[in-house]
Parts: structure tokens; C-alpha cells; sequence
């Protein structure tokens, strides 16, 4: 070894034997069963043939290689002269008869004791029954197998194992009697165990030899001849304690020794498995098995901002290991392994502290680790990075610059706002939205419906125009609230120049020639998608995307659109930032911080069906602010909340049952030829006919002309109200049942204003301002159309005509009445025909409410889409 070379072993080869012996075997067979046994003789010689006379004299001394002499004629040298491999089979055979012959061991139990039970629980014993313990009934097998049998033998090889296993276990338990003729025989030597560990091609080789006095015995070679008559009392305890370790830490055979393969087998072995070997035997390791062993290291790092400020870095630390190997470490951590081996095969024990799988899983989703273990990320990580190093153990050093820029997210200045009348809460949004503007960075400011998110965004508008000179601002907002805008920069901010993009192409072109010298620029989301080539060629200073859930579909023209806007902060307003499922949420943060929330498809599978949403809210809450009404509000009224349930008329009933049964029988059908997915629409539409019945059947069957249960309710209670000088708001998804609505309040003499999709902008501000001045006591409101933008405060009922299943649609449009400035409470009626689809549907709303939210803050509900389940329960 110590000259580079390894020998393997040393060994003679014998000079060839010459096959030049004939042997001649004669068995004589008797002819009648009970006679005599037969007998086997044997002639030995070349040309001529010789009796062999004393057959066991022979096969002993041909095996010992003695010269054997037949007369003058003929001596047998077996050092050069052999016989033919069958000859030489037979010879080998008679070896064992001879053997067992001559040392024939032969136990037995007194002639008296006789078993009584199959399992020899009990024995018959000088005329007595006598019990056996469970340690006497092991013992005592070898002899109690049959019933009947007092006497077992042993061959020799078997009579070893019998003086070395089953002797003790006889000693324990009852008194033995061992003939002189076996105890002369019985050779004790202490047992010396040795283990040599190798390594071979990343696995662990295990070659075993047990050793009494000069006899070696390998446990995975075939056992070697030994002298003859002889007993070698082996310590079979120890020889299995040994062998027992070996197998419970996976090794397996393989010719003449034992191998492990496997990493975390390998691992477990070094750790665990060595020490124990040590302590049973002597175990000799090569310098490869050495290098092997692992060691151990506690992860740190450094957190800083890059030379230019523009990016953070973190440095993973390691001593003693080289960076090229941090890959593998940081995957180690993710998955919380206790180890990780290197590419020399070597291990790496990690002794990692409380939240370093966290913080690894994190950097892999953020960037790819570069020479010297250094991954850069946006700078907005900081926060989240240092809150999680903040409620850990983690050995991370922090310079100066990080910490102050995430404590200036976490704790906002909050200076005076340039716009006076600010509530508190507003000004804090104010600061938060400051801030993050002052870093270059965006966020959702997702505050409950009519809590002033507009007003908290002209304040960062007019904070930026004081600051920082004139630069154009971007305002998108659904086609139907882009004149509030206007109207409200117009009474909060008069002096700032606005222009609202609106008319033909050239038109819009002219309106925005200067752009550079406009403060605000507002224009729809349609608008954005036709000059989207256009806009992009400008760069704002703040883009604004208002009723931020019309990009919730990443795929949409639409959120492409607005994603290709230049802005040196962007940020979203929107009172629902998720409706359905997290992956509208990542779309309204790919507009805000794009690249925050890793690639869509790695974040669905992360956290598309609502696990882990404790981390994404971790991550996304210092870009996210949410406040709700009843948190920020003390002085807002009382909101009351009604279940109304409405029987269906007889002929309604009837429709509905009819139906029912169809509907069913068609998607079984369906579910049955095309699978679930492909007949998931026609069961929306189902579900849809089915709700038109319950509002009223005409508005799914043409020429029914019975009535309505829930419609006649209506009536009833709205000219209650109405009698008792209340105002109310009455929203369906159904804009053809507001028209039969509207037409039943005409006929009973109730005036009504109507509002639906098809209303222009303009024209929903004035019926707005006609509804809160007391031009009509009902307002009829499609609940799509009437989901944002309207400030109805004059109203004090809310009147939903059909539920929907997702509860965030209907409290939009609830907070049209019930928001700042409402001095009433607010009494919200929900009415539900019985037994139908429509209590199934409040059920699943009910269930789905109930789901708080985990991502954006306590309050905000958080929908999840309707699964296979949800909808086939709603036509049971």
C-alpha cells in the first residue's frame, strides 16, 4: 500500500493431476424388502483392477493425499494421479457416508418423556404430566416435532451447529448429559471477529471473518474443510450479533462479501452502524472508506445589497466546503435532510437551525446560486427575508442597508398627507403607498369596498407632483368608472391637468399630444388594449390599475396590455384581489412586482389549490393592504343580515321538478360518454336553467304563464318597505328578471331606476346622483354592473333576488349602500327558494365564506374555484 499498490492475495496453483485412475463400483441391491441391506464395493487400478478391501481406509487417506499401496502391482499417488470427475464425485460422496459414520452425534430425550400436546406445551415425565415454560418449548423443538420421536442425530457438520446453538439453549432450561465421546471432541477457542470496510464505486463493501484460534470462517463463502472429528463450539450469539447489525443497516451478498448502496443507507451506516460494529468486532476501514465519513458544518450567510444598490444578495457560508457543492446543500436544506453527500462520496452532516428549509426553498424560487454561493434577487425580497430571519435562529449576518429597507417597508413615515380630511387609517395607506414609491416598488392596496382607495392613490398623485415635478400618471379603470375619476381628481385635486382617453383613435391621440405635461391620464381597460402599442413608447411615473381583479387572467389581452406599461411604480386597487383561485392573485402581482411570485405555472403547482397559503401570505404581506369596514370603521352603522325563504307556486314546481329530472338524466349521460371535463359546461348551464326557474320560469321556458313565489315575495316586501320610507337596492344576475321586476313595481305604482351593463358611464353617474337625491325609492341593479364604482349611501336595504356562489361578488355590491358616509344601518336580504338548487348554491356560499382567508388577511374571504364535487352536489 504504501508504494501506491494494493494485493489482493497470495496463492499457489498446484502442479496439474494426471487423470490415469479407474475406479470400478459394484452395489449389490437385496431382492427382497427386509433382507439385508446392500452393500457397495469398489476396484481401483489401470490396465488391471484391484479390490479395494477396506473402503473407509481408502476414501480417508485418498483425501489426505497419502500414497496408497495394492501389492507389488499398483500404488495410488494422489498428489499426481486422480480419477474422472464422476469417480471423483462418488469418492466425495462416500467422504460425507464415511464422516457421518464414524462421528454420528445422536441426542434423545429419556425414554419416559412423552409429548401430550402438538405444540408440547405439555409432556408425560415419570408418570407425570408436567408443564414446559416457552423457553423449554423453543429448546426442546428438535426433539418434540414428532410425536413419538425421543432420539434426533447429527451429522458432523449439523453437530456443530448442535454444540453451538442448541446446547446452550438445552443448558438454560433443563439438565444435559454430554457422552465422553462427544466432549473429547468438542474444541473451545475464543472468538475474534474482524470486519474489513472497503469502498467500490460509491458503495460499501463488508468482508467477515470470525476466527477461533487458526480456524477462519467467512459467513459468505462456502465452509472449508476442517479436521476431522472435531466440534468447534462457535459463539453463534456473537457471530449473529454481527452479522444481525449488518442486515439491519441493508447490506446485502454478493459472492464473498457483504455490499451497501444508497445514500441515506450509507450515511446511516457510518453514523450509527460503525460505532456498534466497533463495539462487536475489530473493524479495519481503507483510506477511500475514511475519506468517507462525515462531517459536519452549521450553514451561515450574508445579506447585502449589490455594489449598485439595484439588487440583494445572499452569500451561503460554508467552511470547508467548496462553493461548487452548495447546490447540493441548499436542496439538502429544502428538503430537510440531515446530510448531504458530496461529489467525492464524502458526507455532510448539516446541523441546520429553525428555518433554514424555508429560507432555501425561498432563494431556489427567487434566482440560481453563482459562483462563490452568491444569489441575486430584487430588492423588495428584503422584507420578507428579513422577517423570516427575524422569527428564526439563522446565522445570517445583515448589513445596513438591507434591514433599513425592509423596516422602512414594515414602518412606514407617515408625514402629513398633501390632501387634508384624511381618516387615519386613509393616511397610513397614504404613507404605505409613499413608501413604496420612494423604493421603486408597487403593491395592492386591497382595501373593503368604500373604505377610499381612490383618495389614498390622488394623495400619492399630488405627493409625487410636490416632490418630484411633473410627470404623467397613468389611471386605468373599467370603462364605467373612468369619469369618476375625473370627477374626483377634479374635486380633491383641481389643479392637476387630466385628460380621459376617449373617442376614435385620432381623437385619443390628440387628446394625449402633450403628454408629458399632463399630471393624470385616465383611460379604460379597453382602451389600454387598443393603444397598448402606443402608451408603451411613454414612461409614467405611477400606473394605477383600478378594480385590479379585470386582469385576474394572466392569459387575458388585457393583463398583457397593462403589463407592457412603463412605470416607475405600479400599483393595483381592488376590493376583491382574489374572487376564485390564488393564480388571479399572482396575476395582479406580475403587474405590481413582476417576477415576485416565481413563473405561473411553478406558483400553481405551489400553491394553485390552497396549501401552503400561511407561506405565500408571509410573503406577499408587505405589498398587500387590507383593511376591512369593521376594523377601521367604528363609526359605520350596523349591517343586518336577512334569509328570506320563498316557496315555489304549484305550476313553478312543477317546472322545476320536470327539469331537475332531465337535467340529471342528460349529465349522467354525458359525465358517462365524455368524462367530467368536457361535460363540466353543460353542467353550469344546468345549474343556470335551473336558478331561471327559481327566480321565475318564464325566463327559461317561453309561453309559462304561472306565476312566481319568490317575485310575489318580493312585491310583498318591497311595498312593506317602501311603505315604512325606506330606499332599496335590489341586484340580480339575471338582467331579464330586472326587467320583469321593474315592470311588477309599475304596475303596483313604485318608482324604480334601472342600471345594467349596457348603462354608459355617464349615464351611471347620473342615475347615481338621481338615486341618492331622492328621485326613486327602489334602485333595480344587474350585480355584475353594480359591483364597483357606485356610491349609494342613501339606500338602507339591499336586496339580492338570486345568491351566487361566490359571497365576495355579492358583498361587492352590498357595499354600495354600506361604506363611509352610510348613517343608517344597513338591513341585507337574501332570498332562497326552498328546496332547490338555490339553497344547495347558499350552502356552498356558506361553506366558502367560512374559508378565512390565509393570503390576504383575516376578513377577506378567500373563494376557491367549484370543484367537481361542489357542483354534482348541488343536484342531489
Amino acid at each position: 500500500r504504501e508504494a501506491g499498490l494494493q494485493v489482493l492475495s497470495w496463492f499457489e496453483t498446484p502442479a496439474a493431476r494426471e487423470q490415469s485412475l479407474k475406479l470400478l463400483a459394484t452395489v449389490e441391491i437385496p431382492e427382497k424388502p427386509g433382507e439385508a441391506a446392500g452393500f457397495l464395493s469398489l476396484r481401483v487400478g489401470q490396465k488391471r483392477m484391484y479390490v479395494v478391501q477396506d473402503l473407509s481406509t481408502f476414501v480417508k487417506s485418498y483425501t489426505a493425499g497419502e500414497d496408497i499401496a495394492f501389492g507389488k502391482g499398483l500404488t495410488v499417488e494422489p498428489h499426481w494421479q486422480c480419477f474422472g470427475p464422476a469417480q471423483e464425485r462418488l469418492l466425495a460422496y462416500l467422504r460425507e457416508v464415511v464422516a457421518a459414520r464414524e462421528l454420528e452425534l445422536e441426542s434423545r430425550l429419556p425414554p419416559e418423556c412423552v409429548k401430550l400436546t402438538r405444540e408440547g406445551q405439555f409432556v408425560l415425565m415419570e408418570g407425570r404430566v408436567m408443564g414446559l415454560s416457552a423457553a423449554q418449548q423453543k429448546a426442546l423443538i428438535p426433539f418434540l416435532n414428532k410425536e413419538g420421536l425421543s432420539r434426533c442425530r447429527f451429522t458432523l457438520p449439523e453437530g456443530e451447529q448442535l454444540v453451538s446453538e442448541v446446547l446452550p439453549l438445552l443448558r438454560e432450561v433443563a439438565q444435559v448429559t454430554v457422552d465422553e465421546s462427544v466432549s473429547g471432541r468438542i474444541v473451545t477457542e475464543t472468538l475474534t471477529t474482524t470486519v474489513t470496510l472497503d469502498t467500490v464505486s460509491g458503495d460499501i463493501v463488508a468482508r467477515v471473518e470470525f476466527l477461533y484460534g487458526q480456524t477462519r470462517i467467512d459467513p459468505f463463502s462456502p465452509p472449508k474443510e476442517r479436521q476431522e472429528n472435531v466440534l468447534l463450539l462457535r459463539d453463534a450469539q456473537a457471530e449473529r450479533a454481527v452479522l444481525d447489525l449488518l442486515g439491519r443497516h441493508g447490506f446485502k451478498v454478493r459472492l464473498s462479501e457483504a455490499y451497501l448502496s444508497g445514500s441515506d443507507a450509507i450515511y446511516g451506516f457510518l453514523q450509527d452502524g460503525v460505532p456498534l460494529l466497533q463495539s462487536m468486532a475489530e473493524v479495519y476501514c481503507s483510506e477511500s472508506l475514511l475519506r468517507m465519513r462525515p462531517r459536519r458544518t452549521r450553514p451561515k450567510g450574508r445579506l447585502s445589497m449589490s455594489p449598485g444598490g439595484d439588487l440583494l444578495q445572499f452569500q451561503l457560508l460554508l467552511e470547508g466546503v467548496d462553493p461548487a457543492e452548495y447546490d447540493g446543500v441548499l436542496q439538502a436544506l429544502r428538503e430537510k435532510k440531515k446530510f448531504v453527500r458530496l461529489t467525492d462520496g464524502s458526507f455532510l452532516t448539516l446541523l441546520p437551525d429553525d428555518g433554514w428549509s424555508e429560507l432555501a426553498g425561498y432563494l431556489d424560487e427567487v434566482g440560481q446560486i453563482k459562483e462563490g454561493g452568491v444569489v441575486d434577487m430584487m430588492r423588495c425580497r428584503a422584507v420578507y427575508l428579513s422577517q423570516l430571519m427575524a422569527a428564526s435562529n439563522l446565522d445570517i449576518e445583515q448589513d445596513k442597508s438591507v434591514t433599513e429597507l425592509a423596516r422602512a417597508v414594515q414602518h412606514p413615515d407617515e408625514g402629513e398627507a398633501p390632501i387634508q380630511g384624511l381618516r387615519p387609517y386613509q393616511q397610513r395607506g397614504f404613507a404605505w403607498l409613499k413608501t413604496l414609491a420612494r423604493l421603486g416598488m408597487g403593491g395592492v392596496l386591497a382595501d373593503d369596498m368604500g373604505l377610499g382607495k381612490t383618495i389614498q392613490v390622488l394623495a400619492l398623485i399630488q405627493w409625487g407632483y410636490e416632490t418630484q415635478g411633473r410627470m404623467p400618471s397613468l389611471v386605468v379603470a373599467p370603462t364605467s368608472l373612468v369619469y369618476n375619476w375625473q370627477a374626483e381628481i377634479s374635486k380633491f385635486t383641481p389643479h392637476m391637468k387630466t385628460v380621459v382617453l376617449s373617442g376614435g383613435r385620432e381623437d385619443r391621440r390628440r387628446q394625449a399630444e402633450d403628454v408629458e405635461n399632463v399630471d393624470v391620464l385616465i383611460a379604460s381597460y379597453a382602451q389600454v388594449r387598443r393603444d397598448i402599442e402606443w402608451l408603451e413608447q411613454f414612461s409614467f411615473r405611477f400606473c394605477i390599475l383600478d378594480e385590479a381583479q379585470q386582469i385576474k387572467n394572466a392569459a387575458s389581452v388585457g393583463a398583457g396590455a397593462v403589463k407592457r406599461l412603463h412605470a416607475r411604480s405600479r400599483f393595483a386597487l381592488t376590493g376583491t384581489p382574489m374572487e376564485n383561485h390564488p393564480g388571479e392573485l399572482w396575476s395582479i402581482f406580475d403587474f405590481v412586482l413582476p417576477g415576485y411570485l416565481m413563473e405561473q405555472s411553478d406558483f400553481m403547482q405551489r400553491y394553485g389549490d390552497g396549501t401552503d397559503s400561511d407561506l405565500l401570505a408571509k410573503k406577499i404581506r408587505p405589498f398587500l393592504m387590507r383593511r376591512l369596514k369593521r376594523e377601521v370603521l367604528s363609526e359605520l352603522p350596523e349591517k343586518i343580515e336577512h334569509r328570506i325563504v320563498a316557496e315555489l307556486t304549484p305550476e313553478q314546481r312543477s317546472v322545476y321538478l320536470a327539469t331537475l329530472a332531465q337535467v340529471k338524466k342528460e349529465l349522467d349521460e354525458t359525465v358517462r360518454q365524455e368524462g367530467w371535463d368536457k361535460a363540466h359546461f353543460r353542467m353550469l348551464a344546468a345549474i343556470t336553467r335551473l336558478r331561471q326557474i327559481c327566480c321565475h320560469p318564464v325566463l327559461f321556458l317561453e309561453g309559462y304563464e304561472g306565476g312566481s313565489g319568490k317575485l310575489e315575495l318580493l312585491m310583498e316586501l318591497v311595498g312593506e318597505q317602501v311603505e315604512s320610507g325606506h330606499r332599496i337596492l335590489i341586484f340580480s344576475q339575471f338582467t331579464s328578471m330586472l326587467s320583469i321586476i321593474r315592470e311588477s313595481l309599475a304596475q303596483a305604482g313604485i318608482a324604480a331606476l334601472y342600471l345594467d351593463g349596457n348603462t354608459p358611464p355617464q349615464e351611471r353617474l347620473r342615475l347615481t346622483d338621481e338615486f341618492n337625491h331622492g328621485g326613486a325609492p327602489v334602485f333595480l341593479i344587474s350585480l355584475r354592473a353594480g359591483g364597483y364604482g357606485l356610491n349609494l349611501t342613501a339606500a338602507d336595504t339591499v336586496i339580492h333576488y338570486d345568491p351566487w356562489w361566490n359571497p365576495a361578488v355579492e358583498e361587492q355590491a352590498t357595499d354600495r349602500a354600506h361604506r363611509i358616509g352610510q348613517t343608517r344601518a344597513v338591513h341585507v336580504i337574501r332570498l332562497i327558494a326552498h328546496d332547490t338548487i338555490e339553497e344547495k348554491v347558499s350552502e356552498l356560499q356558506l361553506r366558502k365564506k367560512e374559508l378565512i382567508d390565509l393570503v390576504v388577511t383575516p376578513g377577506e374571504v378567500l373563494p376557491s374555484a367549484l370543484s367537481a364535487k361542489d357542483i354534482r352536489a348541488l343536484f342531489d
